[in-house]
């Protein structure tokens, strides 16, 4: 056990005050040999491919200690959707928390945890894992208007929220529409080469007709995007859009706002050394109080008024870790296999009672 530190010091930087130390040493992990290959597979095998609509995904076809990474560059098994038009499809989408992120392997991830309790209520339900790391609802919708109409699913789960808040705190007060944001991938592909203002624009927007070609009832101001806005008012947006289209096609439309570290009332002593940590060294302007703020805001003003439809749901995920002693998150937001089996089995739970 006492060698077990430098096998992580020659990978992983060892000053202590250093944000992947508190990460990568954190009780979550069974132990330090799984924590380094989550790191090594994460950190610097992982790759990602630009794409036309959502941005970018994960390389196709990886596969790593930890980490497996589909034909279409998900991390899910492979699918074959032309196929297998007849299964009930559930679409995950999100950022580095529905991707998996610090997950041992991909059957303790959100959405494998999902499927396994579906089965496990008698749902037949085939969950297809669309979140990538770094995602927020901006990138979130782009995905889901891109594949949406090829998968057909049954449901919709979304599991999101700390990225668009971290915008807040990293001084993006201002971002654009669905074309142009914080992420800004348009502006990357022209870079890169890939993408031309006109042509991302028209096949972008022919995406958006195809969605809601059948819809009579959508206002024509899902078509007018502001060039400004705040990321609270775009995450409010995302919503619209994906409700709108949900209820359109009968799909089960779910948002689960994501829990995070400041909400957890029994901290572990791992979880009080981080938190103490980032509260001393972070030079973000965005501190637990405005993150409650701000998810207080997402609550009460607009989820409980706007969510709660025959078909649509919100789960509020921010107290499902309030009985737990033990470490749950290894950072703010980012959470264990455990956490991963946890949100899974009472997100069904609340399925389940809610929507069937």
């Amino acid at each position: 056990m006492k060698d077990r530190p430098s096998i992580m010091k020659k990978k992983i930087k060892t000053n202590y005050k250093d944000h992947e130390m508190f990460r990568w040493y954190s009780d979550v992990f069974p132990n330090l040999d799984i924590a380094q290959k989550i790191f090594l597979d994460i950190k610097t095998k992982l790759k990602t491919t630009p794409h036309p609509y959502c941005g970018w995904r994960s390389t196709p076809n990886q596969k790593y200690d930890t980490i497996f990474i589909n034909k279409f560059g998900l991390r899910s098994p492979e699918i074959n959707m032309l196929e297998n038009k007849k299964k009930n499809y559930c679409m995950v989408l999100g950022g580095s928390v529905a991707w998996g992120f610090g997950a041992s392997k991909n059957e303790m991830t959100f959405s494998y945890q999902l499927e396994k309790f579906f089965k496990i209520n008698n749902i037949d339900m085939e969950v297809i894992n669309f979140a990538q790391n770094a995602m927020n609802s901006h990138d979130e919708l782009r995905s889901f208007i891109s594949s949406v109409d090829e998968v057909q699913p049954k449901m919709v789960v979304s599991l999101s929220g700390i990225n668009d808040l971290w915008q807040l705190g990293k001084g993006f007060n201002k971002c654009s529409d669905l074309l142009y944001g914080p992420t800004n991938f348009f502006h990357w592909g022209q870079t890169m080469g890939i993408a031309t203002e006109k042509n991302y624009f028209k096949k972008y927007i022919k995406l958006l007709i195809r969605c809601f070609r059948t819809n009579k009832t959508l206002d024509k101001n899902f078509f007018q995007f502001e060039k400004t806005c705040d990321p609270l008012t775009l995450f409010e947006h995302k919503i619209d859009v994906m409700k709108a289209y949900c209820e359109n096609k009968k799909i089960k439309m779910v948002h689960v706002l994501q829990p995070n570290l400041f909400y957890k009332k029994k901290l572990s002593e791992t979880e009080k050394k981080y938190l103490n940590f980032w509260i001393q060294n972070s030079t973000s302007a965005f501190d637990e109080k405005k993150l409650r703020s701000h998810f207080e805001k997402l609550k009460s003003t607009y989820f409980y008024n706007n969510c709660g439809t025959e078909n649509s749901l919100f789960i509020d995920s921010t107290n499902f870790f309030n009985e737990f002693e033990s470490s749950i998150f290894f950072d703010l937001s980012h959470i264990s296999d455990k956490g991963n089996e946890i949100l899974s089995k009472k997100v069904v739970e609340i399925i389940c009672l809610k929507l069937f």
